[in-house]
């Protein structure tokens, strides 16, 4: 039972970081400070876009890769989709751009680290013309070590 409290306490943790970093990313402001850190200017293409109204508008395409947790699996053999981030991602993303047409792909693999992930990113992340992917490996990478993870 404490096992199943730790797990659900750490998946709902996760979620609320990754939610706040997307939050972060997607709605902040431009900081007038330059603080000498890379910007998040990249990403202001894909807010541009989110906010087009049809016709004008085109479909972003959003790419999970990584290991159990983005695919769903928070305790085998249940997946829990509408539990993953990725579909939070998007519930979150659609109330601040309505009319926004959001693809998630979930490109994960329950059990695999980042150098497995590797060899398949070309064939099965790139080919969904991704305009943002994020890649979590987190807790399987600390299986292989930093070095190896950090190579892939």
């Amino acid at each position: 039972m404490k096992n199943k409290i730790n797990k659900t306490m750490f998946n709902r943790l996760s979620i609320t970081i990754i939610s706040l970093l997307i939050l972060y990313v997607c709605c902040s402001a431009q900081s007038e400070i330059k603080t000498g850190l890379p910007s998040n200017d990249y990403l202001n293409n894909i807010k541009d876009e989110m906010d087009k109204k049809w016709p004008e508008n085109r479909t972003i395409n959003l790419v999970f890769h990584g290991h159990s947790v983005p695919a769903g699996y928070y305790e085998t053999p249940i997946v829990n989709t509408l539990e993953s981030y990725p579909f939070l991602v998007l519930k979150k993303l659609k109330n601040i751009y309505p009319n926004a047409v959001i693809n998630v792909i979930t490109t994960a693999i329950g059990g695999e680290n980042s150098v497995q992930g590797a060899k398949r990113f070309t064939e099965e992340v790139l080919t969904h013309n991704p305009d943002l992917i994020f890649i979590d490996y987190a807790l399987n990478d600390i299986f292989i070590g930093m070095d190896k993870s950090y190579t892939a």
